[in-house]
């Protein structure tokens, strides 16, 4: 997943820095740090390769980012997974009509990477013209992440518990994890 990689930094300067207090292991543990490095990038830069191929876009990961964006930050966001006025055009729900009309900009189908760049000036748009919605927003996010209530997307885990054998084994809910958590930390 893309937002993992904010972690690699981290995970390659600590690794570093562990290469240097075991001297011994040192040239073992440098070759490894850049065999490591060389293999991420490789792997991270055939998405945008196979996405110039096959839509002559170079996306860097995902073209829907931007709509993921707004539709977390926008006038009508509560905080839950809701549909946009923007999104919502006509009735029915289906990934490839979202994909269209995400992809749709002023009556015109533009390029994913444009569409999704579109989408996130929108909801940064929003952040910027309207702060103090944009805080009671957050501070709604904030309490719903405290919450030991799991927002349903598209669908609700209360309704398969009873015929799912580890919903039912797993009595140990989000609100008690995150208060042991905090405990601990």
């Amino acid at each position: 997943r893309p937002e993992v990689l904010v972690a690699a930094p981290y995970l390659l300067w600590w690794l570093s820095r562990k290469s240097v207090v075991n001297r011994k292991l040192h040239i073992v543990r440098r070759s490894s740090l850049v065999a490591m490095t060389v293999v991420a990038l490789a792997v991270i830069a055939i998405v945008p390769i196979r996405n110039y191929i096959v839509a002559r876009d170079p996306v860097l990961f995902t073209a829907h980012s931007g709509m993921n964006f707004y539709y977390g930050n926008n006038p009508s966001a509560d905080g839950t997974w809701q549909p946009t006025p923007e999104f919502e055009k006509g009735g029915g729900f289906s990934h490839d009509r979202l994909r269209e009309i995400s992809h749709t900009i002023d009556g015109k189908e533009a390029k994913a990477s444009k569409a999704s760049a579109y989408w996130t000036r929108k909801g940064l748009e929003f952040i910027t013209h309207q702060p103090l919605a944009y805080l009671r927003l957050l501070g709604r996010k904030f309490l719903l992440f405290l919450s030991n209530y799991e927002v349903p997307n598209n669908y609700y885990p209360e309704t398969v518990r009873a015929v799912s054998l580890p919903l039912r084994l797993a009595f140990v809910n989000y609100g008690l994890v995150l208060a042991l958590g905090l405990l601990g930390m």
